[in-house]
């Protein structure tokens, strides 16, 4: 019985070791040893790329679901995500617009079935002359919609090539800004442009009321607006207004404001260093009661817009909690936007 248990103890070695033997002495069949050895190493991994993965709509061949050239970066038809928030532009093409148009777009893509076609609305943007997609297919075929300019189909080629598109304004918004100096922007039918430098400007928009208002950015981040003035776009026509702006150049006395809730008053949230406030003696924390005789509440609207801007060498009235008045003359921030 002895000799039996020495002989099971001595043969189960012998299998451990023939084991243990072929599981590390070969590289052929560890294939994760060899991974782990290029690692400790500091030897990289084979740079040889695999095949992207594809895609198949019904009926249709396989497509990249990022099309990639052959040297591995984006195709034309193709651009990758420009940020966290930004959707997966599979399609970008040139577009030759009659007047300049940059921002959203309705695109519809026609997603094939097995019976007919399903329209589905996905991202797309026109910017600096190109429209991106984020269609599911670049080869499928769609409907586009931009404002001021006529509804047209989207035709790719077979292989997803950009088709050739080129508009002529249908209906636009068209007028002058006065005085036009400054940096001045019009906005006009939920769209923004520049205006040139003599004041003109011209907006496609889509026929309806809309809103128009001209806006200029003065020392300090102080941005100016002028009068809204509501027009009603007419299809294949062009809608024509004339905007003004103060003639002078705006100032503040360099603070900001937060509200308390259910109470009327602000409280002082930030002054800026050298300004006509700091210059008084204003802290953070400071309680306003009234600002030129009127609740300040509403006037908490941010930098940009602060009921504490206004032209240059007028006064602004701060009575305080404590009962204390003072008022102040506006002036010019040299520096940026209050942070």
């Amino acid at each position: 019985m002895k000799q039996r248990r020495g002989l099971a103890v001595v043969g189960s070695v012998l299998i451990g070791l023939v084991v243990v033997w072929w599981l590390g002495g070969s590289s052929d069949l560890a294939p994760s040893s060899r991974h782990d050895k290029a690692r400790s190493s500091g030897s990289e991994p084979s740079a040889e790329a695999e095949p992207m993965k594809t895609h198949t709509s019904s009926g249709r061949r396989a497509v990249p679901v990022s099309p990639v050239t052959d040297a591995g970066a984006p195709a034309p038809h193709g651009d990758e995500p420009t940020g966290d928030d930004e959707p997966v532009w599979t399609v970008s093409c040139a577009v030759s617009l009659d007047a300049p148009f940059e921002g959203e777009v309705v695109f519809r893509e026609y997603v094939p079935l097995e019976q007919g076609i399903m329209p589905v609305k996905v991202p797309a943007r026109i910017d600096d002359g190109t429209l991106r997609l984020a269609a599911s297919d670049a080869t499928h075929r769609g409907s586009v919609k931009i404002p001021g300019y006529p509804d047209f189909s989207w035709e790719p080629d077979e292989d997803g090539g950009c088709p050739t598109v080129s508009l002529q304004v249908v209906s636009g918004v068209v007028g002058t800004v006065t005085p036009s100096w400054g940096s001045v922007r019009v906005s006009a039918c939920h769209s923004r442009r520049d205006a040139d430098d003599d004041g003109s400007f011209y907006i496609p928009a889509s026929p309806g009321s809309c809103s128009v208002q001209a806006t200029r950015s003065d020392p300090g981040g102080i941005v100016v607006r002028g009068e809204e003035v509501v027009v009603e776009v007419v299809d294949g026509e062009d809608t024509v207004v004339n905007l003004t702006l103060p003639d002078e150049v705006w100032g503040t006395i360099g603070m900001t404001l937060r509200r308390i809730d259910g109470q009327d008053v602000v409280e002082v949230d930030a002054v800026r260093p050298g300004s006509v406030a700091d210059s008084a003696g204003i802290q953070s924390a400071d309680r306003i009661v009234s600002i030129n005789g009127e609740s300040p509440v509403e006037c908490d609207r941010g930098w940009l817009f602060n009921c504490l801007h206004g032209p240059m060498n007028t006064w602004v009235v701060l009575e305080f909690e404590d009962g204390q008045v003072l008022e102040l003359e506006r002036d010019v921030l040299v520096d940026e936007v209050l942070e």
